[in-house]
């Protein structure tokens, strides 16, 4: 009976966990091996919060340590197929989408003071404000898992090489794909 209470506790602290954006991002990033702080790197965030997700992730088992540099320590996602994950899709789903949301929103709002990259005519506006693009498309699901797999593959998960051949920082953007199954326009 004991194991049971444990094993109904883990999972609810499982299931609390990741219907959090961050949480959930962080386990994503975990995908491949890497430590709290090159993982923040990698999203933008302070080390200190990428310590303390991964601090959670690792006591809820969802990640492990898969080596020792000195004192730093190498996780990776416990499971290689995360959406195996069990988490309640409808919370965490709603959470990224409000999360969504006010970031487009909020981008939106500041778009006036976006600066091109660069003074040539082709950059001039371009690409300064949010993009989004919706499409409703009539596919087979063989299709649909095509697509979908294309679109992914697309999306980096490390900034790409300067192209000017120095570092110059730049900002953070966010790349958001979705797909799902239904007509957006049934919900308008």
């Amino acid at each position: 009976m004991e194991k049971h209470e444990d094993t109904a506790k883990r999972e609810a602290t499982v299931e609390k966990l990741l219907s959090s954006i961050k949480p959930r991002l962080m386990l994503s990033a975990f995908g491949e091996p890497g430590s709290p702080s090159d993982i923040a790197k990698r999203l933008g965030l302070p080390a200190n919060v990428a310590h303390y997700w991964a601090g959670k992730l690792v006591d809820a088992g969802l990640l492990r340590q898969v080596e020792q540099r000195g004192r730093q320590r190498i996780y990776q996602a416990a499971s290689d197929k995360i959406d195996a994950v069990p988490v309640d899709c409808g919370l965490f789903g709603a959470n990224m989408s409000s999360a969504l949301h006010a970031a487009f929103l909020a981008a939106a709002e500041h778009q006036d003071r976006i600066e091109p990259c660069d003074d040539s005519p082709e950059a001039s506006g371009k690409l300064s404000m949010p993009q989004m693009r919706i499409s409703e498309l009539s596919m087979s699901r063989a299709d649909y898992e095509s697509v979908v797999g294309q679109l992914l593959e697309g999306v980096p998960s490390e900034p790409p090489e300067p192209t000017s051949g120095k570092n110059v920082g730049g900002e953070t953007y966010t790349l958001a794909v979705m797909a799902f199954r239904g007509r957006i326009s049934d919900h308008l």
